[in-house]
């Protein structure tokens, strides 16, 4: 069995956390915002996940939460059901802006990734470059410099006689 990712980890974690905050907001909120906004407070939960960890952690997490915010502040409250079009309306926009999120989060770790590649590449050929210039390059600077001490000697140069 593949062992997974220690970033991959750390996103749950983020993820659990995140969950976690938004929960709590919600439910301090709740005097204020009643039925409203129910799925909106776990958008930060989601994001922290997919810039974790791409877009299975962000997938998760807006499963997780979608079915918590449903279950905790949608009536009938403590129970899995939606009974109106607005709740249903609400939970399908947060599965799709989810999506969403999941995705670029995932198209960002990529092309990060891609960029430390790239990276690492220019530092492997920069460092290739100059040790295979380097040995042309003392041959040269040899000859100038024996050139000059025998200037300084006053014995006529190689390239002279």
């Amino acid at each position: 069995m593949k062992r997974p990712r220690p970033r991959t980890l750390y996103a749950y974690f983020f993820a659990a956390v995140g969950i976690a905050a938004a929960t709590e907001i919600r439910y301090l909120l709740n005097p204020d915002l009643g039925e409203h906004l129910v799925f909106s407070m776990y958008y930060l939960a989601v994001s922290l996940a997919g810039w974790a960890g791409g877009f299975t952690p962000a997938l998760v997490t807006a499963l997780f939460s979608s079915v918590l915010a449903n279950y905790l502040f949608t009536e009938p409250r403590g129970i899995l059901q939606i009974d109106n079009t607005e709740d249903l309306c609400a939970l399908i926009l947060f599965i799709v802006v989810s999506l969403v999120i999941g995705i670029l989060s995932e198209l960002s770790l990529r092309a990060q990734a891609r960029a430390r590649e790239a990276e690492q590449q220019k530092d492997d050929f920069l460092a290739i470059l100059a040790h295979e210039l380097r040995n042309p390059l003392a041959i040269i600077h040899y000859t100038n410099l024996a050139e000059d001490r025998s200037k300084l000697a006053g014995q006529p140069a190689r390239s002279e006689i």
